[in-house]
């Protein structure tokens, strides 16, 4: 039970629902394009579709990841959370097998940064500074900002990303709901549930902090 409490409470971390809500524009539009090219297309078939086969070999891999660190739960104690992936993956596919999965882990990252940055830069130069500055200048900025971060190491990320997620990650699970919400169902109440949410919780963790 209290794996199951951590592993709830450092899904946070994982930062997948912030990263959400910019990937469902690029996403939408990618949709739309290919329902213009194709009519017969259903976009709400299509979404459902891959929503359906991500969550799949999504959740197939975290399963594996479980099975995994049950198994060999002895490897991993002690160790810094950045180097279990690099630890298990040496200890059961030897030295080069555990190069490899490095190296795989490293182009998934490389990957996700990309996609990111660019989604960013776009959200930046389009809603922000509604298109006053450059695209190429906003892309130079995040790329800057996320250099500077990886300065900080992972467990300095963690340490100064943990305690805004805590707060933002309730406030946006809410705000996906009454956006839901008001799209099926007419409500039009949305900005303040998630403002007395995002203060609920702000209290409730100085709260017990203190």
């Amino acid at each position: 039970m209290q794996a199951f409490k951590k592993a709830i409470i450092n899904g946070y971390n994982t930062m997948d629902l912030l990263a959400t809500f910019f990937y469902c524009a690029v996403a939408f539009k990618a949709i739309e394009q290919s329902v213009k090219k194709d009519v017969s297309l259903n976009p709400t078939t299509m979404t459902l579709k891959a929503c359906i086969i991500g969550a799949t070999l999504t959740g197939a891999v975290y399963l594996g990841f479980m099975w995994i660190a049950h198994h060999h739960a002895t490897v991993l104690q002690g160790l810094p959370e950045e180097q279990m992936i690099s630890a298990i993956s040496t200890a059961i596919l030897g030295k080069f097998g555990g190069l490899f999965v490095c190296i795989s882990v490293s182009f998934a990252c490389i990957a996700t940064a990309l996609a990111l940055a660019d989604v960013c830069s776009i959200y930046l130069h389009e809603e922000v500074f509604n298109k006053r500055i450059s695209y190429h200048l906003c892309l130079t900025l995040i790329i800057l900002v996320t250099y500077c971060m990886t300065n900080l190491g992972f467990q300095g990320i963690l340490n100064f990303s943990v305690p805004i997620l805590h707060i933002i990650y309730p406030a946006l699970i809410v705000l996906c709901i009454f956006n839901i919400l008001h799209k099926f169902k007419g409500i039009k109440l949305v900005k303040l549930p998630v403002l007395f949410t995002i203060l609920t919780t702000a209290t409730l963790l100085y709260t017990f902090r203190t």
